[in-house]
């Protein structure tokens, strides 16, 4: 029983409590939207309003204000008072434990006043707009009718030079002078960014007017004047030039002009109705054509007086390069009689003969067209050139002919001086042996100076074959020089090593008394030396006087010298 007693005592408690904790909430709400509602009251919207009755109150103006002012006393004496009242139902609500509806309400009476917002900021930036609009208007209109005045002036003074376009212009500023009346009358009646909308187009429209005068007179020129004046002079030329003797059909210079006259008669009739966009670039494509086109005939020009210098030039280059190939030819059957050439260089000069003779045969078809005028200078130059290169090119190959047969003579000339040198160091070495006063030389070092001999005499006979194989030729002087300058080197080894086998053999004889196995190295190592074993007679006598002198063999060749 106490339990249950205590527990509906809990609930009652935690009842109060709760409905307490939630009634301050929507106290605590209701101060907050009481407190939003009390900013609005105080805005200054009747100042913002009251800024209209300064400017002419009729129209869009007086339309304008009659509605900011309803709506303004709608929110103040209408919804703001409800809004009052509905916060004070929300209260009962909340005292009488009704929260749901208390809640629903609140939420309605916050939607309310963010309406109520959103509704002022329209209607303040729509003041605003319309005042602005009236003191930009007031601002900018006396400079929009200078410049209408100024321009006016423009047309009138430019008259004579806007030619056929004169009378459109004279309906632009028509138009223009239009947009600056209904400016006015729209001022007049209060509709102030009716009149803000006509002014800038009118600005709009004035300042096309004055580029317009800018530009407008210089493409004239260009388009009446000018141009005519350069296409005439480049009719004049083309016909000059072809009575001159000139193909100049290749570049359809005439149907070209005739495209650059149909274009300039479009671009005049554009120009007439002011129809200005692009036509710069239009003007100055005409002239670079045009431009083009005198090159072109300049280049034809410079082309033919070249061709005048430079044809003779080449005549007379080819004939001296068919004497060349003339003399090539004569020097290698000279030069057959004492060398075997290759046959590829026979069958190269060969081969070299055809070429000049095409390339005759080319020159002889560039006169006639050059003659006949079949083509253009241009065309035929670059023939030239071309042709140039092919002349040049077997130029090169005869100056490298030429070159081999000089080469030829060259390695013949040098094979002939190495073998004379070759000779002269085997008399050197000869000579050498005399000298020496020694007993002999070993057996293998004289057929190596045999072998020497030999390929020295093979060189010398196919040198003096016909006709000459230089290849040949050249490898035998190479093995017979390597084989000369290696045995000269094994010469002067072995002379030195008999004498130093003599010089060691005469000191060793200082100690022949010492013992007889002495004696006996010594005797058999002179025996060496008459066999002309050096090396071994070196070794044998040093091992007789070692046991006596150590460093022999250094210490006699210090005393040699």
């Amino acid at each position: 029983m106490w339990i249950v007693v205590f527990s509906l005592l809990v609930l009652t408690v935690t009842f109060f409590v709760y409905g307490a904790l939630r009634r301050k909430a929507f106290y605590k709400r209701v101060d907050k939207l009481e407190d939003w509602k009390n900013d609005i009251l105080q805005r200054p919207i009747p100042d913002e309003i009251g800024k209209v009755k300064g400017l002419t109150m009729s129209g869009e103006t007086e339309e304008k204000f009659e509605v900011w002012r309803s709506d303004w006393d709608d929110i103040v004496g209408v919804i703001l008072p409800n809004v009052e009242e509905q916060l004070f139902d929300v209260e009962d609500f909340a005292n009488k434990y009704r929260f749901q509806k208390a809640k629903a309400l609140l939420d309605t009476i916050e939607q309310r006043l963010h309406s109520i917002e959103e509704q002022l900021k329209i209607m303040v930036d729509d003041i605003q707009v319309l005042v602005q609009s009236e003191e930009q208007n007031r601002t900018e209109i006396g400079s929009v009718r200078e410049l209408q005045q100024k321009l006016i002036k423009e047309a009138i003074t430019r008259r004579g030079s806007l030619s056929s376009s004169a009378k459109v212009f004279d309906e632009k500023l028509e138009k223009a002078n239009e947009l600056l009346q209904a400016f006015d009358e729209r001022t007049e009646k209060g509709n102030y960014i009716q009149a803000s909308e006509v002014l800038e187009e009118a600005k709009e429209l004035l300042g096309q007017i004055e580029h317009l005068l800018k530009i407008v007179p210089g493409l004239f020129v260009e388009l009446q004047t000018n141009i005519p004046a350069e296409l005439t002079n480049l009719k004049n030329g083309l016909r000059d030039m072809e009575e001159a003797g000139f193909f100049l059909e290749t570049f359809a210079i005439d149907s070209q002009m005739e495209r650059l006259e149909e274009k300039r008669v479009e671009l005049l009739e554009q120009l007439t109705v002011l129809e200005c966009n692009g036509m710069e670039e239009e003007i100055n494509f005409i002239e670079e054509s045009m431009e083009q086109m005198f090159e072109l005939l300049e280049k034809e020009v410079e082309a033919k007086n070249e061709i005048t210098i430079l044809l003779p030039n080449l005549r007379e280059d080819l004939t001296k390069t068919e004497e060349k190939l003339t003399h090539l030819k004569e020097e290698t059957e000279s030069v057959q009689l004492s060398y075997r050439l290759a046959e590829e260089e026979l069958v190269f000069q060969q081969k070299l003969g055809k070429e000049l003779k095409e390339l005759r045969q080319q020159l002889q078809v560039i006169d006639e067209v050059t003659e006949e005028q079949k083509q253009t200078f241009s065309s035929v130059r670059s023939m030239l050139e071309e042709w140039r290169e092919g002349l040049t090119a077997c130029q090169n190959k005869i100056e490298q002919a030429q070159e081999s047969l000089n080469s030829l003579r060259k390695d013949e000339l040098k094979a002939k001086e190495e073998l004379k040198q070759l000779k002269e160091k085997l008399l050197e070495d000869k000579r050498l042996v005399q000298k020496s006063n020694i007993p002999g030389l070993p057996e293998t070092l004289l057929h190596r100076l045999e072998d020497g001999e030999q390929k020295l005499a093979q060189a010398i006979a196919k040198l003096s074959d016909v006709p000459l194989e230089m290849g040949r030729v050249t490898a035998l002087v190479d093995e017979a020089q390597a084989l000369i300058h290696e045995n000269s080197s094994i010469l002067h080894e072995t002379i030195e090593k008999a004498r130093l086998a003599e010089h060691v053999i005469q000191y060793g004889n200082r100690y022949r008394s010492r013992s007889a196995e002495v004696k006996k190295r010594l005797s058999n190592a002179e025996e060496l030396f008459r066999a002309f074993e050096y090396d071994e007679a070196i070794e044998m006598a040093v091992q007789a006087i070692e046991p006596f002198e150590k460093d022999v063999l250094e210490k006699v060749q210090h005393l040699a010298g």
